[in-house]
């Protein structure tokens, strides 16, 4: 399953965007204990500041992730399942 998030700072992250490498590094390692992979993410100068793209073995899988993202405290976030056009397509 892919997982859009799209991603605010709180006035904590904030306080750590100087660490900000070894941050996203700890949210990949987060993303793959739960058997994903961070497909992609980007830096944004719009109403978010992250934008990130994962892939998730099952949609359970996606929410535990979600939840000890959220635990970190430098985030606000929200996140949808994404489905590719053809299989929208075909459910449709």
């Amino acid at each position: 399953m892919k997982h859009i998030t799209l991603i605010k700072l709180t006035d904590e992250g904030r306080k750590h965007l100087p660490e900000a490498k070894e941050v996203l590094e700890k949210v990949n390692d987060l993303v793959a204990s739960f058997d994903g992979k961070v497909e992609a993410t980007w830096a944004t100068t719009g109403r978010y500041d992250f934008i990130s793209v994962a892939e998730f073995p099952t949609a359970e899988a996606g929410l535990k992730a979600h939840t000890k993202f959220l635990e970190i405290g430098y985030f606000l976030a929200e996140s949808s399942e994404a489905f590719d056009m053809e299989t929208f397509l075909a459910t449709i």
